[in-house]
């Protein structure tokens, strides 16, 4: 599509049901790089035509074959994080370790950025382990952002693990209070309803452990220029938005950003925040917010 929405072409990218597209992402000389549920990279030229495909290569024994793909190196690498199997000897709630690792357009892997916290689990019991925090990590030129999400704590890191700095924010937690908890459970109970996860959702969620903290984030994005946009965690809202701490690329904070909380940002420019939002009836749309910073004018949208 077009910047006024009008259709300009269709790429046939492969099966929608054996290959659907996972995530794309746009490269310089307008084109695009594709990653297919069958783990197969392509890149499109400007055009749409189809120029190399590639499947990635297996990440190691050591890690599990599912990988999640977390954006794309400005010179069309890619990052994905793998996960460690589940420790089978380990018991109660802890963090499942991961691995950041870079592939290169032609499927092979190019290099890791070490091993790092991921999400938090309950090893052996049938429960979860609810409002536990889990890790957000982004490409930037050559290195990662990443946040365990426990902490404010972000962390740039170098291809092999090497942390270069740590910004910080001195922000308490937030406790989990027994209303937070009621309200999570009744809302699982209305998702599965009429289904055959009704049956056990209730041993499930007495199975299941809850935090006594949230998460301090959830979400990391770069934008076009370097900044680095962090989500504070939120659960839930009444209308209120989700709130993003913004930092430049040497760490120093700039200010505190708003976002429609159903806006599923897909790029941050200079001066707009382009995302997709879906109505109640499934409709959805491309939107493109002002992005308007203290001292140039003009009134925020």
């Amino acid at each position: 599509f077009d910047a006024a929405g009008l259709h300009v072409r269709t790429i046939p990218i492969g099966d929608p049901v054996e290959s659907p597209p996972v995530r794309v992402w746009e490269l310089p000389g307008d084109s695009i790089l594709v990653y297919q549920a069958n783990k197969v990279i392509t890149v499109f030229d400007a055009a749409g035509s189809r120029a190399r495909s590639a499947t990635l290569a297996s990440p190691g024994p050591d890690l599990e074959a599912d990988l999640l793909p977390l954006g794309a190196f400005r010179d069309g690498s890619m990052l994905f994080r793998a996960t460690f199997p589940r420790d089978s000897t380990l018991s109660g709630a802890g963090r499942r370790k991961i691995r950041l690792l870079q592939y290169a357009t032609d499927g092979t892997l190019r290099g890791t950025f070490g091993e790092l916290d991921g999400a938090t689990v309950l090893y052996q019991d049938r429960g979860g382990y609810i409002f536990g925090p889990d890790a957000s990590a982004v490409p930037a030129d050559s290195t990662v952002w990443y946040a365990s999400g426990d902490h404010f704590d972000l962390r740039e890191v170098a291809a092999g693990g090497r942390t270069l700095r740590i910004d910080r924010m001195t922000k308490p937690g937030v406790p989990v209070l027994q209303t937070d908890i009621s309200a999570y459970r009744q809302a699982a109970v209305r998702q599965v309803a009429n289904t055959p996860r009704a049956e056990t959702i209730g041993a499930t969620l007495d199975a299941s452990v809850f935090a006594d903290t949230f998460p301090a984030l959830d979400r990391v994005v770069l934008d076009d220029v370097g900044n680095v946009w962090v989500r504070n965690y939120q659960w839930f809202d009444l209308g209120s938005g989700k709130s993003w701490s913004v930092f430049d690329p040497d760490g120093r904070f700039l200010g505190e950003v708003a976002t429609p909380s159903i806006l599923d940002i897909h790029q941050i420019g200079a001066d707009f925040v382009l995302g997709r939002m879906s109505d109640g009836r499934g409709h959805e749309a491309v939107y493109i917010f002002d992005l308007i910073k203290p001292g140039t004018g003009g009134t925020p949208p």
